[in-house]
């Protein structure tokens, strides 16, 4: 057995044993309460918005795959990626306070749900789907002209 056969293995090693580093980090940064309520309390009042999030993040890689398999356009165009990614990363931005607001409850603590949810702080989580906003802005500019 060569090196090139056991690559894959030790490098999915090193990337197991980096997230389960992260997630031990993280879990410190975690919030427990907001307004009062404990963590379990909000995941359960805002689970609506947590699966319509994570439901619409699916459906943005299922965009990206659906637009390379049917839409005619090659492996190597970059477009397809960048709006499906696009769209996973700024769904759950407009999902969860939409929802909040027709439940008439805190997006603040919709959001503080949302990142429980995901095991992972806001001020780690929120900035990186942020970064979708402008992924999907250029990918829509790209494919329209």
């Amino acid at each position: 057995m060569g090196f090139s056969e056991i690559h894959p293995i030790l490098s999915g090693l090193a990337g197991a044993f980096v997230a389960s580093l992260l997630y031990t980090l993280w879990a410190k940064w975690l919030p427990t309460e907001r307004n009062g309520k404990p963590a379990s309390t909000l995941l359960l009042q805002h689970r609506l918005a947590i699966l319509l999030s994570n439901g619409a993040f699916f459906v943005g890689f299922g965009i990206t795959f659906s637009m390379y398999i049917w839409g005619g356009f090659p492996s190597n165009d970059w477009r397809p990626l960048g709006l499906g990614m696009g769209f996973a990363f700024c769904a759950p931005l407009a999902i969860v306070p939409s929802v909040a607001f027709i439940r008439r409850c805190s997006p603040t603590e919709a959001y503080v749900a949302y990142a429980l949810s995901q095991k992972t702080p806001g001020f780690i989580l929120y900035p990186l789907l942020f970064l979708g906003v402008p992924l999907l802005v250029i990918s829509v500019i790209h494919l329209v002209n």
